[in-house]
Order: C-alpha cells, then sequence, then structure tokens
C-alpha cells in the first residue's frame, strides 16, 4: 500500500466541533460525494467498533456525535475535489482532550499525483491551498495543515510552542484580520520527499 497526504483542521471549541465538521462534510458532499461507510470505536482499545453503511448521503447530528466523542471515527467518502473526480477519502475524527479537536483527510498519494509527482506536486499543492482556504470560508478552525503520512497531534498552543515547522502546509488565521487565512509552506513539500523549490 503506498502514502498518503494528509490534510488536518483542529479546532479549539469543545463541544461545537460536531457543527464545524458538518460544515465540512456538507462542502465535500456538495461536490458530487457520496459517503460509503462510517464506523467509530467505543473504547480506547479499539476492541468494540460500529460501523455503518450509509443509506443516506446527510450525516444526522447524532452520527455526527457519535464519530466526534466516541474513538476512532472514520468516514470514507468519494467526490469531486482538488480537480479529481471520484476522488476516495478517508476522513478520521479524533478528539486531542476536552476542549480540542480535529478532523484529517487522508487521500492516497496515487489519486492525487497519478504517476507524476515530480510534475504534479505545485499543481497539487496549489489546488490543496485552495481546498483549505474553502473550508474556512465556511467552518473557522484554530489551524489547518498539509503534509505526508501525517495526524492530527497538537492543539492550537501546542503547535505554536514547537520552534521548527513541523507540516509542508499550515495554514493560520491572521492574527490582524480572523477572515483571512496565512499560508506558510515549510522547505519540503506535500510529499515528504522532494524539497520545495518556489
Amino acid at each position: 500500500m503506498g502514502s498518503s497526504t494528509g490534510i488536518g483542521f483542529v479546532y479549539g471549541i469543545g463541544e461545537n466541533a460536531v457543527f464545524q465538521f458538518d460544515k465540512i462534510m456538507d462542502l465535500l458532499l456538495l461536490n458530487n460525494g457520496a459517503i460509503d461507510y462510517l464506523k467509530y470505536c467505543r473504547d480506547t482499545n479499539g476492541d468494540e467498533w460500529v460501523e455503518k453503511k450509509v443509506v443516506t448521503q446527510v450525516l444526522s447530528e447524532n452520527t455526527l456525535h457519535q464519530l466526534v466523542n466516541n474513538y476512532y471515527g472514520q468516514i470514507k467518502i468519494k467526490c469531486d475535489i482538488l480537480s479529481k473526480e471520484d476522488l476516495i477519502i478517508d476522513i478520521y475524527f479524533k478528539k486531542l482532550d476536552s476542549k480540542n479537536y480535529g478532523m484529517l483527510l487522508c487521500i492516497s498519494d496515487e489519486q492525487l499525483f497519478e504517476s507524476n509527482v515530480n510534475e504534479r506536486v505545485d499543481l497539487v499543492t496549489e489546488s490543496i491551498v485552495n481546498l483549505i482556504r474553502q473550508i474556512y470560508d465556511v467552518s473557522i478552525f484554530d489551524y489547518a495543515f498539509c503534509d505526508n503520512e501525517v495526524m492530527i497531534e497538537y492543539s492550537l498552543d501546542e503547535l505554536q510552542s514547537i520552534r521548527n515547522p513541523v507540516y509542508s502546509i499550515l495554514a493560520l488565521p491572521n492574527e490582524e484580520d480572523k477572515t483571512k487565512l496565512q499560508i506558510l509552506k515549510s522547505d519540503w513539500n506535500i510529499d515528504g520527499l522532494t524539497p520545495r523549490t518556489n
């Protein structure tokens, strides 16, 4: 199995996470989206899983609550984003602590880059930055990020205490105008292998 690129969104909003995640799901599903299945675990050990085949393309508030407030919530969808049709995305929900939540979109590198990583990395990077901006328009996050084989690990406070770049792309609300995003790019590309040249 190949590697994947993750696009993550972190919120320090407590119970309001369900409302924010619902907005992101709506945006993705409006782009010719279809939910394949969802699952979550009821315990931290990963022993008691609940998996549901989805017959409707609208997630109820109760279902989102179950995904967010249990362990290891996951949804598999297919939609048309990032200039791709029928892109398969695994969406993971993570509760960092009682106040901080995250949502991670994982897409296989094979789908994103096809067979031409070197020629497509800049184009895919800009498409991802545009998607992050679209999501920020409907769901105000503490920060967003993108990188290869990445996981949700840090609250905004924890991230700000780290001195070196953690992600290939980091999107933070502009301090002076919260309606705008500041996009920071590290020295490496989102494929995790090649150095950034621009």
